[in-house]
């Protein structure tokens, strides 16, 4: 009588199993060879224990990948969440930690079915999530127009124009573009020459001269201010001071102060 599938089978699986076991016992075999080899090159023997070699690792059978079941009502993919441990820092939700940031832009999605037939259906509330999006600097011109006018009647008369306002320099550079580059060069600590190469990345030449000028007006502005709190720091009876601070205190200006350290970097 021959054998059945079912028979063949179960005696395949043995004999898989069978030469899976074997395989294993020739590796350690192969092992043990390989180091009484390299004890005897080494000219001492070497004890071989079997609990360093034989680790009881079964290879198991190639597993298949089968997808997660999809969830018909629940179509949207999710995104992970942070990992990021918080420790005992109080967790605030996102709506009332960016509650102040203005709304610039708003995208409504409305389901296919009710756009297809919108009289079918009412609409009885909503579901609302929202991102924080980053708008890059953008340089833009300010355009400063001043009329000029003529009397009608009085054809003699010079012409009269608006007076000029108060800008901040005679060139092009406005008090916005002046406060930029000091923020970038004292509070981000970065190099003129970055942010020369960070303007002409926007298709703008601002030379570093031109923003050393800008640098050199703002410290003019700021120096009663300087001065004031100088002045009241040298009245108190205690000081704890750096090296460069004491030189202030014992007498040099902070133009001279200033001065000094354009040299020192020069």
């Amino acid at each position: 009588m021959l054998p059945t599938y079912d028979e063949l089978l179960k005696q395949n699986q043995e004999m898989a199993a069978l030469i899976r076991t074997l395989q294993q016992q020739l590796d350690q075999l192969q092992m043990k060879l390989r180091i009484m080899e390299l004890s005897r090159l080494k000219g001492r023997p070497v004890a071989v224990d079997d609990r360093q070699i034989a680790l009881g690792i079964v290879p198991s059978e190639p597993l298949a990948l089968v997808p997660d079941p999809v969830d018909p009502s629940q179509s949207d993919p999710k995104l992970p969440s942070s990992t990021t441990k918080r420790g005992s820092k109080p967790r605030i939700r996102g709506t009332d930690k960016f509650a102040h940031i203005e709304v610039t832009r708003q995208t409504v999605i409305i389901p296919d079915e009710v756009n297809a037939n919108p009289e079918l259906y009412e609409e009885i509330g909503e579901e609302e999530v929202f991102e924080l999006e980053v708008t890059e600097a953008r340089i833009t011109r300010h355009r400063i127009v001043r009329k000029k006018f003529r009397p009608i009647i009085e054809r003699t008369s010079p012409p009269v124009i608006a007076k000029a306002p108060v800008r901040f320099s005679q060139d092009y550079v406005s008090i916005s573009l002046a406060v930029y580059i000091a923020i970038g060069k004292y509070l981000e600590h970065g190099a003129l020459s970055r942010l020369e190469k960070q303007f002409a990345r926007h298709h703008v030449d601002i030379p570093r001269q031109t923003q050393s000028d800008c640098i050199e007006r703002i410290a003019k502005w700021v120096d009663p201010l300087y001065q004031l709190l100088f002045d009241q720091t040298r009245c108190r009876p205690y000081l704890q001071i750096d090296d460069g601070a004491r030189q202030r205190v014992d007498g040099f200006s902070p133009a001279g102060v200033r001065n000094a350290g354009a040299l020192r970097a020069a």
